[in-house]
């Protein structure tokens, strides 16, 4: 039996890493299909606007965890490709779309920022009480 327990100990482990891996994927793929909706719906995206602007999100995703995963990086240095990548995917998302809904989509921004801003306030009163 000593010799069976690590054996079923890592198959566990495995199994449900893998599990949780998958759950945490399915959950990215959910919350960018949430927010294409709304994004869509307010910013009254065409279809092949709405799947270029998934093209640019899933990709900006994709290379943000390639970053945040590279061992060889410093805080900073991440920090720098993190912000270049953002600031290429929104031009990227600036450019399919019309000047009418840029001006729409920087509104957007700012209402989210101040949200945000609101939220972190909030969490750092809680904290502080």
């Amino acid at each position: 039996m000593k010799r069976i327990l690590p054996f079923i100990v890592a198959f566990y482990t495995v199994t449900f890493s893998a599990q949780a891996q998958t759950n945490k994927e399915e959950h990215q793929n959910a919350r960018l299909e949430k927010v294409a909706g709304a994004i869509q719906n307010k910013l009254n995206l065409t279809d092949a606007q709405t799947m270029q602007w998934k093209k640019i999100k899933t990709s900006t995703m994709e290379k943000t965890k390639a970053i945040q995963n590279d061992q060889s990086l410093t805080k900073d240095q991440k920090r720098t490709q993190l912000m270049a990548l953002h600031q290429d995917a929104q031009q990227q998302i600036s450019a399919i779309l019309t000047p009418e809904q840029q001006a729409k989509f920087k509104s957007l921004k700012e209402d989210m920022k101040a949200k945000w801003k609101e939220k972190r306030e909030e969490r750092k009163n809680k904290t502080n009480s």
